[in-house]
């Protein structure tokens, strides 16, 4: 349960991010997937 909640935390992190720093042509899909992966396996 403790990795279900981690996950949780950084997509809304990310999520929260990416909202302030993201172009509008840019693909946040990507960005929180290259974020998550990275917090996933460090």
């Amino acid at each position: 349960m403790k990795t279900m909640t981690v996950t949780v935390t950084v997509i809304v992190n990310t999520l929260l991010i990416s909202t302030n720093i993201c172009e509008p042509d840019c693909d946040i899909g990507a960005e929180i997937d290259t974020l998550i992966n990275a917090k996933m396996n460090p």
